[in-house]
């Protein structure tokens, strides 16, 4: 399969990406029983963030800065939005970059992440684009850090 941004944006356009709803269980529940702590894992990084959701409660929960990439510049700008919302209230420790996380070096990452969460971006890719994810992945994890990855 390769990923196809025009397909995304509209479904973003249509509030009709239904991965996109809310933050997942699963990474509430790791955060809530403490085991994803700000503390131990502040750097974090969101593979294929789209609106943002996960960066956010991220943000919301202490860890920062973070930092969210996806192709979609729809989903950025909602992802953006939503971190400057009031409720949120988390703009300046969360930064969104438009990238293809298949096509090599992401300009303008830090080296090194503690927490990386990738809630379906290696999940939709096949061959050569699954085996880059997951060199990016293994690039930018700091030794010692962790990654929560969302397949299905």
């Amino acid at each position: 399969m390769r990923l196809r941004p025009w397909f995304y944006n509209i479904l973003y356009r249509l509030n009709a990406a239904p991965w996109d709803k809310e933050v997942r269980p699963q990474l509430t529940e790791l955060v809530e029983s403490g085991r994803l702590t700000p503390t131990e894992l502040p750097r974090a990084l969101d593979f294929g963030c789209g609106t943002g959701a996960e960066a956010v409660y991220l943000a919301t929960k202490g860890f920062g800065p973070v930092v969210g990439v996806d192709f979609s510049p729809v989903a950025l700008r909602r992802a953006r939005a939503r971190a400057r919302a009031a409720s949120a209230g988390v703009a300046d420790r969360c930064t969104f970059t438009q990238a293809d996380i298949t096509a090599g070096p992401i300009p303008g990452l830090a080296d090194e992440y503690d927490l990386i969460c990738d809630f379906g971006a290696l999940n939709d890719t096949e061959g050569e684009q699954r085996l880059a994810v997951a060199r990016a992945i293994h690039r930018l994890s700091r030794t010692g850090g962790k990654v929560v990855l969302f397949c299905f």
